[in-house]
């Protein structure tokens, strides 16, 4: 049956980009429209097969970091955690990357082949990112194994999702975190203070916040450690989470 269909000059060169030799638009169309219906089953089914794969995923939970040999990497979502770990791959394997390329349903040099492609840094290879948290982790797993690597050499830290009185509002915990009036302060996060001309540093360990080897339940305290009188240790302290370059008055994560 023949279609009467519009498109753009744009669309149009985008649609044949996808299409073999000089086919008509009908032909492309129809292929895409195949295309479409075959990535959908490919996807359910790689979503049945990750069950013998990937354990399941606490619910409520998110990536925090990835764990892969001598990178640590912190991380905010399944996304990132992919594309996280094909940039370390890269660095790794510059001159054999492209073996990715041997994982068609995940990699192509044709972003307009996915759902929701991005480029992997500087390589002109594109990975779906359409997938849910156990599509990825098994993403992952046959990625790694391509170069040689086991599902032991990898680990995504995860931590649970709580609501919180800050600004973020939602924020991921795991237990080696800190969390104080409602504020989450992120395991390494740094503290950074000046009194008198004098520069002090703290980081939170282990759900605590260690200044000088001691550790305290507040940041006020931590800062009377400091001061040898009453300070407000929400408008003393300076705090940088790991990963980023910001530092922040801690009292602008809460919320009054």
């Amino acid at each position: 049956m023949s279609m009467n269909i519009t498109v753009s000059d744009k669309i149009y060169q985008r649609l044949k980009e996808f299409a073999k030799f000089d086919e008509s638009l009908d032909v492309i169309i129809e292929r895409l429209i195949q295309f479409h219906d075959r990535n959908h089953n490919l996807e359910d089914r790689d979503d049945r097969n990750t069950k013998n794969i990937v354990k399941n995923e606490p619910t409520n939970t998110k990536p925090v970091r990835i764990i892969f040999k001598s990178d640590n990497i912190p991380v905010t979502t399944w996304k990132e955690v992919l594309i996280k770990l094909c940039e370390i791959l890269h660095k790794n394997h510059p001159q054999e990357f492209e073996k990715i390329l041997n994982l068609p349903k995940y990699f192509s040099k044709e972003k307009y082949h996915f759902h929701s492609p991005i480029e992997i840094k500087s390589t002109g290879i594109y990975v779906e990112t359409n997938r849910g948290s156990k599509a990825i982790m098994m993403m992952c797993y046959k990625t790694l194994s391509l170069f040689g690597y086991s599902q032991e050499d990898f680990q995504v830290i995860t931590g649970k999702i709580q609501r919180t009185n800050t600004k973020n509002h939602q924020q991921v915990i795991n237990q080696k975190d800190w969390k104080c009036k409602g504020v989450v302060f992120p395991e390494e996060t740094q503290f950074r203070a000046n009194y008198k001309g004098n520069n002090y540093y703290g980081v939170v360990q282990n759900g605590t916040l260690v200044v000088n080897g001691n550790r305290f339940n507040s940041p006020s305290a931590a800062a009377v450690s400091i001061t040898n009188n009453s300070v407000n240790g929400w408008i003393f302290w300076e705090c940088k989470f790991p990963g980023e370059e910001k530092w922040r008055i801690i009292k602008s994560l809460r919320i009054e």
